[in-house]
């Protein structure tokens, strides 16, 4: 059973954008809010639904509402997160998801994580 994430305490505003260096796994959770993860420095496994994927830095991928994921961390490894509820960006969001790049990492890789089977 996974842990469900509340928004960062003292965080008010619907964006937050921190830097962990993670020395160790942080297991299976999943939160209400979209999660966009860049990795700056070191590696790991991020496993998501039956896929394993090996994560380097200058990855970036994000990670829909309710969806359940983990890290394998065996060495420092340095995860930027930028936590954002969608109605924060107001009609910026609908624009954003135009632009290739971002649609690309919203819309078109999500959906073939379903498609792929443990890659690493």
């Amino acid at each position: 059973m996974s842990t469900y994430y509340a928004w960062p305490p003292l965080q008010e505003d619907l964006i937050s954008v921190s830097a962990h260096t993670c020395e160790s796994s942080i297991p299976f959770h999943k939160h209400d809010y979209m999660e966009m993860v860049i990795i700056s420095k070191g590696s790991c496994i991020h496993k998501y639904m039956d896929i394993e994927r090996l994560l380097l830095p200058g990855d970036v991928f994000a990670i829909a509402p309710h969806e359940e994921h983990s890290y394998i961390i065996n060495s420092e490894t340095v995860i930027y997160n930028c936590l954002f509820y969608p109605e924060a960006l107001g009609e910026y969001w609908d624009e954003l998801k135009t632009i290739k790049g971002i649609h690309n990492i919203f819309t078109v890789e999500p959906f073939y994580r379903y498609e792929e089977k443990n890659i690493t």
